[in-house]
């Protein structure tokens, strides 16, 4: 019997480009974690691999290449592949990832080196579009129209992490809580400073154990016993951290400002991975989606936040109902399962 040839998927990585040691966090969520479980599950032969400049492509583009992906970016390095890879009429997936508004991306005021002309020429040469919400999809068609008409397909495919099967730790009204507040960029919002009270006030209240920022440190608790903070981690590890811990509130202070429209509820998807019960601001992706008391706790201004959390500080057991149906919800709809039936047809599309 004659083996099958192996199939590839290539992976444009915009980090790897420009830093060959890194590997973008959107990459990881949207590409090499479901594409792999999927790989994975139907025992298919097929490898994917990274893409980090043109002599990869020189590389592979003998093989048997079943398509790209490739994550929003105005690279022109990115642009050079694209073209190389469409000229051997080998299929683009290219996701979004961000927010577009208006007449401009609202990246535009957060990465000055925005080239339009480079990301349109990209969003031509791709044969798929791909969306994180539906939401995004809506903005990203008010600021396309008028600029040119795509006629590539565009299909949303929501962001899902790995299974968590933690058995859930029932609380009682003496326990003390472990609380975490995650985020890659730290504290950039003009409210800082209340930010940092309102957190030293759930650190100094007598039922919380702990208190763990992920991703940035709060120089002002560094000497405080309670509090710990976690450097930034890849992607990968930051997953396998989230799948091995077990916190019972995470906060999540979203800007409100356009460049969080479009944004996929990243935060609730990863506490609920950590069978951990949220605490959001009332502002989109969060808004429709958090019912206060039920599946995480919701509220309308900074100055609410702490009177909102106190309650279940002062009496953990009302964290528990919140708890078991956050986990039944992550279960039910939220794991890379969930993910197959977005992608299986752009699987049977290249006929793989």
């Amino acid at each position: 019997m004659i083996p099958q040839k192996k199939i590839y998927i290539l992976v444009i990585d915009r980090l790897s480009i420009s830093n060959k040691s890194n590997q973008s966090t959107s990459v990881f969520i949207r590409f090499l974690l479901p594409l792999g479980e999927i790989i994975k599950k139907y025992n298919l032969n097929i490898q994917i691999e990274i893409v980090k400049n043109i002599k990869d492509f020189q590389f592979y583009k003998e093989k048997n290449i079943a398509f790209v992906c490739c994550s929003r970016n105005w690279n022109n390095e990115i642009l050079n592949i694209l073209e190389l890879f469409k000229k051997s009429n080998i299929p683009v997936i290219y996701d979004i990832d961000d927010c577009v508004w208006g007449k401009n991306p609202s990246w535009l005021k957060l990465r000055k080196e925005f080239n339009e002309e480079i990301f349109i020429s990209q969003l031509k040469l791709s044969d798929i579009i791909i969306f994180s919400t539906e939401k995004l999809l809506s903005l990203f068609n008010i600021w396309i129209k008028d600029k040119i008409k795509l006629i590539q397909e565009k299909k949303v495919i929501p962001i899902y992490l790995t299974s968590n099967n933690k058995k859930l730790d029932k609380l009682n009204k003496d326990s003390k809580l472990k609380v975490v507040y995650t985020s890659r960029q730290g504290i950039k919002s003009d409210k800082k400073k209340n930010i940092e009270n309102i957190i030293l006030d759930i650190v100094n209240h007598p039922k919380v154990k702990s208190f763990y920022t992920i991703g940035f440190g709060i120089p002002s608790l560094k000497n405080n016993i309670k509090y710990k903070s976690i450097a930034e981690m890849p992607v990968k590890k930051y997953l396998e951290f989230i799948n091995s811990n077990q916190f019972d509130i995470g906060i999540s202070i979203l800007q409100e400002d356009k460049y969080s429209l479009g944004k996929a509820p990243i935060k609730y998807i990863e506490y609920s991975a950590m069978n951990t019960v949220g605490i959001y601001n009332s502002y989109h992706p969060y808004k429709d989606l958090i019912i206060d008391g039920k599946n995480g706790i919701c509220f309308s201004e900074l100055s609410n936040l702490y009177p909102k959390l106190k309650p279940y500080l002062d009496n953990p057991t009302k964290l528990n109902d919140l708890k078991n149906f956050i986990k039944i919800d992550y279960l039910k709809n939220m794991t890379l399962e969930n993910q197959y039936h977005y992608w299986v047809p752009i699987f049977e599309k290249y006929k793989l």
